[in-house]
Parts: C-alpha cells; sequence; structure tokens
C-alpha cells in the first residue's frame, strides 16, 4: 500500500482527486431502477474498499422498522378502508377485503 494514501501523521486524510472520465457525466436521471439497485452495491463495495484502504472503521447501522398501528391493515386503517368500502357497498360492516379474505 502506497504511503500517500494512508492518513497524515497529524490524523488528517490525504487529498483524493478524482481523474476526468473521458466518456463523461452519468446524471441519476439517466438510470433505471435496476441500475440504481446495481450503482448502490457498487458504491457500497467501492466505499468499503476505500474506508479500508484510508484505514477507516466503518460500523453498518440496522435499519429501523417502521412501527405500523395494528388497526392498519398494508398501512391504511381499517376505518378508512371500511368508509371507502360503504362508498361501493353501504351495508357493508366490515372492509371488502377481509370478506374476500375469509
Amino acid at each position: 500500500m502506497k504511503n500517500s494514501c494512508k492518513r497524515n501523521e497529524d490524523g488528517t486524510l490525504p487529498r483524493v482527486i478524482c481523474p476526468q472520465c473521458r466518456l463523461g457525466v452519468t446524471r441519476i436521471q439517466d438510470l433505471s431502477n435496476q441500475d440504481m439497485k446495481k450503482v448502490r452495491q457498487l458504491a457500497l463495495i467501492d466505499m468499503t474498499a476505500l474506508c479500508d484502504l484510508l484505514e477507516l472503521d466503518v460500523k453498518r447501522h440496522k435499519t429501523c422498522k417502521r412501527k405500523i398501528p395494528e388497526s392498519a391493515l398494508f398501512g391504511v386503517p381499517l376505518a378508512t378502508l371500511l368508509e371507502n368500502d360503504q362508498k361501493v357497498k353501504p351495508t357493508a360492516t366490515t372492509p371488502l377485503i377481509l370478506q374476500a379474505v375469509s
């Protein structure tokens, strides 16, 4: 490993200059959803390698799960489902999706 890639003696990181690519710049708007997933994975690999090279400690954080109230179905409150279903079928007492499941 080159000494220029490590931290400086005072603990600061070296200045990194990215070379210009002859193919130009790709903008986020130019990428499809599949491309974005691949870019995300490749960026993680590159950043991990760079942090290893610079001897930086990287800790991955677990993503927090969103708490969804138990009274909701597919993120929609049951009362809202029932109100919308009563517009279609005024005699409905339970959401139509629950009737279809049972």
